[in-house]
């Protein structure tokens, strides 16, 4: 693993540790933009709808004016129900969210 993945690991984890504190919010993403920044976001678990944090971290980046992702990791915690990624990290925007949505 690289160092720079290593780095997103760890983000992605500082950020579950930090906010998926509840049921409601149990994944969480670190996604690195082509220029090397980080976007973070967590999944939202609601009884009606919810959101997969890999779509919240790329609306996220597209509200930061992010063109393009290289690498997406996803962390869980022990605070919910675990699923794998719901986008591979290869995938294209446009195909990411109409595997979330």
């Amino acid at each position: 693993m690289r160092d720079t993945d290593r780095a997103l690991v760890q983000a992605a984890s500082a950020v579950a540790k930090l906010r998926c504190r509840s049921a409601a919010h149990t994944l969480a993403t670190a996604a690195r933009t082509a220029d090397g920044r980080v976007v973070s976001a967590v999944n939202v678990v609601h009884p009606t709808a919810g959101a997969c944090p890999e779509v919240v971290a790329l609306g996220t980046a597209v509200t930061q004016g992010v063109g393009e992702l290289e690498t997406m990791v996803t962390v869980g915690t022990a605070a919910g129900p675990w699923s794998p990624p719901a986008t591979p990290a290869a995938d294209s925007w446009a195909t990411c969210s109409r595997r979330c949505a």
